[in-house]
Order: C-alpha cells, then structure tokens, then sequence
C-alpha cells in the first residue's frame, strides 16, 4: 500500500473562504488529490446534513467519491472518531467510470466518546479499494462536527425568499425556551435514510417546490411516522407536492389565497391561551399596511388550534406517533408582540410532540426481561432437594455415631467438610447446566401499529447468548438499525451496503454472557390492523379486526384516566368483539385479571410500570396485549434458538354516535386535568401533576385546601347533555368534613358533604348538578376543611389527610355537532 496523500487546506485560500462563509458551522474542508488518475474523497461530512450532532442520536455522513479510471469501481467510505478503531461506519459505495457519485451513509456518536465534553467533534474520513488487489492510494479528509446543547434541532426547508419564515421558527423556538439554533437545508442535503432525520425533532417546510426524491420522501414520511413533528406553510408549499410526499396524510384542499391587512387570531381553545391572573391573552389585531398573505383551506381531519375571520389558521393532526401542523398564514403574520399568545400557541403545535416521543423501555427494564427467555434456572429444584435430603441424612447419621463413640468434639468439622463438598457439587452441577444452555437470540419487541396500516414500526431489545464465546455477525436487508451495547473497549464496525443493506462484523459475544443490542425496524404484516369502537349506554362497544391468527393475551385499553382490561365477547376468526363498561376498569398500575401472578406476568408488569410511568403516556386510547414476536428480516450467524416477545400498542380511534344516542363514558376515558378556575375555593399550588398524573400528598398534609378538577370528556362524544355521572374518589381525611362541589356558571354548587372519608367512595351526581362547557370539561372539585374544635396539636398528629385518586364517569345523551361557516 502507498502512503495517504494529503494536499494541506491552506493552499487553496479561495476555496476555503467560500467553504468557510457557506458552511461555517460545519468546520470542513476539501481535499483535493496529488495524482488525477487516482479515486479521490472529496466533500463534506456531516451529521445529517444539518450541520450539529446530538449524542446517543444517529446522523448522515456525506462525501463526494471520483473515479477518474476507465473502468466501474466499488469503494468502501471508511470514517471514525478522532482515529478510535472501535468506532468505525463505513459505506460501500459503486462509481461508475470517469464520474463522481455522492455517498451517504448513517452514523451514530454516543455519550462517552472522546471529545464529547468539548464543543466539537473530529470525523476522519478514508477510502478504501473493495478489492485489495487494487493499488490506489488513499485519500484523507479530516471534518468537525459541532456539538448541540439542545435536545432537539428544528430543521428548514426554504426559499431564500422566505426570510419572515425563518423569523417566525426561530421565535417559536425562543418562545419554548429553546435556543435560536436552525438547520437550513435544501432538498439535495436531505437524507435517504429515516436515521438521517433523528437527529432533528421538528421539520419546518416552505419552499414553494420541494422536489424530493422516492428516497427522501420515503425517509421523511417514516421518521414522521415514528414521532416527529412536519410543520408547513401551506400558503407557500405546492399542494400537489403534499400530496405526494404523505399521501392520504396530507387531508388540507386549498380553496383560494386571499390577502389581509388585519390580522386577529382566534382561539378554538381558550383555556389554552388562558394566563393567570387578569391579563387578556394577546391575540390581535396586529395591523400592517403591506398585505399578509393567507392560505383559506378546508381540512376536515386536523384540529384548529388558531382561526382567522373563521377560517383555520393553525391546525394539527397526528400521522403516526408523530405529527403534521399546518400554517396557512406568511411568517409576517406572526412576528409581532401584538400576536405574542398566537406565537406561544405556535411555538406549542411546533415542538410540543418533541418530548412526547414513544413509549421506550429502560436498558435495564429490557436486558432483564430479555435475560428471563435465555437463562434457565441453573440446577432445578429438585436435584437441589436431593442433595440437601443427602446432606441432612449425612449430617444426622455422623452425628449419632460420634454420639455412641464420645467423640462429640469432631461434629464441626465433620460438618464443615459435607458442607463444602455439597457447594462444590452444586457449583460443579451448576457449571454443567449453564454450559448446557443452548446459543439462544432472544428478542423483546415493541410494535406500533397503525390502524389501516400494514407497515408496523418494531423497536426493541436483542439479547445474544452463547454457552463458549464466539465472534457473530449481525446484518438485515430490511433497513431499520441495531446498536450493540458493546463495551467500550469493543470494536462497533457497521458498514452500509445500499440504503436498506447493511452489516456489524465480529461482535464478540463472551462465555456464557448476554449480549444486548437495542434495534429498530419496519415491518410488513398480512393485513392491517382494523378497528369499529363506539360509545353506547353499556360502554365502549365494536369490533377490532387482528392481522394474525395469534390473538394477543393480556389485552388492556390503556386511556389517560385509566386500564380497562380487555376480554372479547365473541371471536370470530380475527375479528374481536368487546364491550367495556366500568365493571372492567382496572386499579393503577394493575394490567391483569385477578389470580395467580406468575412469573411471566411479574416480568411484564415491570416492564409496562417501566412505559407507563412516562410523563404523558399513553396520550389517547391505545391498546396494549402481548404475543410472540413477529418475524424481523436479522441475520445472526450462527445457529441458535429464537425466542421473541411482542408488546403491541394500537392506538385507537373512537368513532362519534349518532346524535341522540345514550351513551356512558367509563372513567379511564375522561381525562383529569387541574382547572384554573378555582369557583372561589382556597386551592394549594402543585396538589395534582398532570404531567405525571400523580397526586403530590404521598404522606398527607394538614393543611386545610381545596381542589377543582377539570374533567375532559372525549371529543367523540360532543356535544353531549349529561344525564347523571358518579364520581369516583379515594382520600383519606379523617375527622375532616369534605364539602364535595361542582361548577354551575363559575360558582361551587355543594354536592354533599363527606365526614371523615376514608377509602373509595362513589358519589352520585344527578343532570342538574353537571355542566359540560363548549370543549367538554366538567369542573368538580373537594374542600377539605378543618375539623371542628379541633386543636394545632391534633392537626399535626392525626388530622393529616391525603389524596390517591379521582375519576369520573359519564351518562348523557350525544347532541347534534354545531358547524361554524366561515366568514367571507
């Protein structure tokens, strides 16, 4: 092999200022290579294109390859992190003869690297010959990828016209108190790989033609899918190109563009815009002598968060786990302080769904559940008898015959020396069990179907066994990525042979060790996943079509207030048919019917302890049941068993009854949410967490409060005019009288009065004692008073009192919807 040739930067000084003004955060250079007739690496690399890295986030490496020779060649694009060889991804890439070819591929930098502590990262980069026959010399380029503080990056797309635009994302950003840090890109820059975008948690799209490849829009439309946030002005972007990047996603018919020189924001949800205390939310009018331009479309599908003169303004809508926003107004529109609580509005739409990822699992919670299918027990239980019944017996006989001889003395170590000789047998029969255990892959499975999609997006945990170590290889012809959690001492070699194609060489897997992988992939099933749920006088009642003959077990509708555990009425082929009501409501963190606990079910209760417990899971109706894995296209080599466990969560859509119809609405359905308006109650501050749906009052306090609850009722069933509702509450506030009231026209209306509760209790509430207000909130509130002619010392000794839950469910009758015209 020749020597590297390198030609120093500074000898192209013209080169480098143009460089340096375009790509400034970037840091890289270009090389250009000693010898003509010679492959030469020339470009950038970058993460992602979007000019900083995150750690622990996969991005896109990028180099431009030349083949000068005559003849087609396929090379292999090495790069690492300041020369660490366990840290290597590389590309094979095909040039054809006498052209360049840009080659991407995706890359991963973790915590612990060296050089995260700083504010940079070097990236070097080779060229390597497929065939090692050939004698070329090799090229290096050395990059910085600058280093983000943010937990997110917010990614443009643009016209360079679009200046007010670009304002209008970095003040949304400011406005959620993240920094003014954008990634501009073009269409060209923008990843082929759906990893390339993981490091952006927000899209921002208005260029007037955004000409993506199959590639990228395959790419943008599966990381959207799988949790981030699109957002686009329609009032620029070509509609027909919508169309064709989300399909029957995109919903938004643009009927005309018209031009305003007001402009007042009105809010669907004026809760949402409400501040504390007196100061009037500013919405408008923000007046401007140059002409705004706005989109007027008809988008049947999206909520409206913002509307103007009637016609939607800022809507959302989820496609996935992720979500579409759409803004129909220029950027100028919002920009100005007049407009500031439509701008905090904005800004929430934008980057809201950033830290409402999906569910994931603790490394820990996964390697543990993934270690129960591999290992089993050492020796069995009853070989484990044997020898201490053999052991007893020894003891036993030893000691009346050294009883009958006098020599009591020579008992201890006597029973020293059975003693040990039973540890090694159980330590030798151990080894000889372990070493019996088959080489096992075993797969934990976390699968998000959409309903009326095939495709299902798998993440999860891999767990690699072997009895004797060996060196693997892990590889997939089906895209998606596994990450090994190797030590750090451990080589991590991936290489990327076409856009779905790639490959780990020689993971060494230790003698008798598990070996864990986290791993993310899409799949196909049969059929989609289908579901018919509506609201009826006995529950949540309809049918859900499964793609597979295996039913999953352990099936639970996990709703914001709540589990309903899940048992089909009748099963025909693949289609379930249920009916939930409140007898199926399960108590917190319960996911299982009453009876034994086995094993199995300890595991999984640990584990879905471990998703639930994440602030703002689930976020709507989602079902949840478990069955053995689905089949990922991983090629381990080596053979061994494979045991995969599927978790499937399905979110729900519930569908509206027609109007007039009776329905009940059980309480894991109705959502509790603290209220501002406090009906002239003394409340204390921070008593409920709604991000984590958990009361503050571990231990209790004894100071006299109150809290008003805002219940919100699913939008399926509004408009409703409630009938009756029972209101479910377990405080213990003993020697306490509980005044228990609901809110009539923002004043308490007492209910009943509770002495000394201590336990669950079910209030009844009748017609005349609920309101249900324009977004389907039902305030209901407690005042725990001071016990009469009680003393200081006996509050603080035995008058303490506390709160573990408040539900809530609902009879009505569903009223017709009122649709609102625009305004001309």
């Amino acid at each position: 092999m020749q020597n590297w040739t390198v030609q120093p930067i500074c000898r192209r000084p013209f080169t480098l200022i143009c460089v340096s003004v375009l790509f400034a955060c970037l840091g890289l250079g270009s090389v250009s290579v000693a010898q003509e007739n010679k492959p030469s690496l020339d470009g950038s690399v970058t993460g992602a294109g979007l000019k900083w890295f995150i750690t622990d986030h996969w991005g896109i490496a990028r180099a431009t390859l030349v083949n000068p020779t005559a003849s087609d060649q396929t090379y292999r694009v090495s790069c690492n992190f300041q020369s660490k060889s366990e840290r290597q991804f590389a590309a094979l890439v095909w040039v054809p003869a006498r052209s360049k070819r840009i080659a991407e591929w995706p890359i991963r930098l973790v915590p612990g690297a060296k050089g995260m502590n700083k504010n940079s990262v070097e990236m070097r980069a080779f060229l390597l010959p497929e065939d090692a026959s050939q004698r070329v010399d090799y090229d290096r380029q050395d990059g910085t990828l600058l280093r983000s503080n943010d937990s997110d990056i917010t990614v443009t797309i643009s016209d360079v016209a679009d200046e007010a635009e670009s304002i209008t994302v970095t003040n949304a950003r400011q406005s959620s108190s993240r920094s003014r840090r954008v990634a501009p890109l073009n269409v060209r820059q923008a990843p082929r790989h759906a990893l390339g975008w993981d490091v952006g948690g927000a899209l921002v799209l208005s260029a007037d033609q955004p000409d993506f490849d199959a590639a990228q829009r395959t790419a943008l439309r599966e990381w959207v899918r799988n949790g981030g946030t699109l957002c686009v002005f329609a009032d620029q972007v070509d509609p027909h190109a919508m169309q064709l990047l989300l399909g029957d996603g995109w919903g938004v018919q643009v009927i005309d563009q018209v031009r305003l020189t007001e402009v007042t924001f009105e809010a669907t949800d004026i809760a949402a815009t409400r501040r504390r205390g007196k100061v009037k939310p500013k919405l408008g009018p923000y007046v401007d002598e140059q002409p705004m331009r706005m989109a007027r479309v008809i988008a049947p599908d999206y909520h409206t968060v913002l509307s103007v003169r009637g016609w939607p303004a800022l809507m959302t809508r989820n496609y996935g786990a992720g979500r579409v926003v759409v803004i129909t107004l220029e950027g100028r529109a919002w920009n100005n302080d007049a407009v500031s609580t439509a701008m905090r509005q904005l800004s929430h739409a934008i980057f809201s769904n950033a830290d409402e990822r999906r569910a994931s699992i603790a490394n820990d919670t996964a390697r543990e559940f993934v270690s129960r299918q591999v290992v089993r027990p050492i020796v069995s239980r009853a070989f484990i008898g044997w020898v201490l019944g053999l052991f007893a017996v020894v003891i036993a006989v030893a000691g009346l015959w050294l009883r009958r001889s006098g020599r009591q003395e020579r008992m201890v170590p006597v029973a020293i020396g059975v003693s040990v000789v039973v540890v090694m047998v159980l330590h030798t029969a151990g080894r000889m069990q372990r070493g019996g255990v088959d080489p096992t892959n075993a797969a934990l499975q976390v699968i998000h179907a959409d309903l009326g999609e095939d495709n299902v997006s798998v993440r999860g945990a891999l767990g690699l066994y072997a009895p004797t170590t060996r060196e693997i290889t892990l590889a997939s012809d089906q895209g998606g990525w596994v990450w090994p959690q190797a030590r750090r001492s451990d080589p991590r070699r991936l290489i990327w042979q076409d856009l779905d194609r790639w490959q780990w060489d020689e993971i060494g897997v230790g003698e008798r060790t598990m070996h864990m992988a986290d791993y993310a992939v899409h799949a196909q099933l049969p059929q989609p996943v289908t579901a018919s749920l509506s609201f009826n006088e006995e529950g949540l009642v309809g049918t859900i079509d499964w793609p597979t003959d295996q039913l999953p077990e352990d099936m639970i509708i996990a709703a914001p207030g709540g589990n309903l555990l899940v048992t089909p009425d009748t099963v025909d082929a693949r289609r379930m048919k249920i009916t939930l009501g409140s007898n199926d409501v399960l108590n917190r963190h319960t996911y299982f019917s009453a009876g034994l606990i086995s094993p199995v079910r300890q595991a999984r209760t640990t584990l879905l302890n471990s998703m639930f417990s994440q602030p703002g899971w689930p976020g709507s109706p989602m079902l949840v049941g478990w069955s053995d894995g689905i089949v990922v296209e991983l090629d381990i080599s080596g053979e061994a068993q494979d045991r995969k466990t599927a978790l499937w969560t399905v979110p729900l859509q519930i569908q509206r009854p027609k109007p007039g119809s009776i329905v009940h609405v059980p309480r894991p359905f109705i959502q509790l949410t603290a209220s501002r308006r406090s009906l002239g109650l003394p409340q204390m501050a921070g008593l409920y967490n709604e991000a984590k749906r958990d009361w503050a009052l571990k231990d209790g306090t004894s100071q006299s409060s109150a809290f008003v609850a805002r219940f919100m009722l699913p939008k399926s069933v509004l408009p409703i005019r409630p009938t009756e509702a029972t209101l479910h509450l377990d405080m213990t506030a003993i020697g306490r009288p509980v005044r228990i009231v609901t809110g009539m026209n923002n004043r308490p209306l007492e209910v009943t009065v509770l002495q000394g509760p201590d336990g669950p209790t079910s209030i009844k509430l009748s017609a005349d004692q609920l309101q249900v207000d324009d977004q389907g909130g039902v305030l209901i509130g407690f005042d725990v008073q001071q016990a009469e002619g009680s003393t200081q010392l006996d509050i603080r000794q035995s008058l303490m009192w506390r709160v573990r839950s408040m539900q809530l469910d609902v009879t009505g009758v569903v009223g017709t919807p009122t649709s609102t015209l625009p305004n001309e």
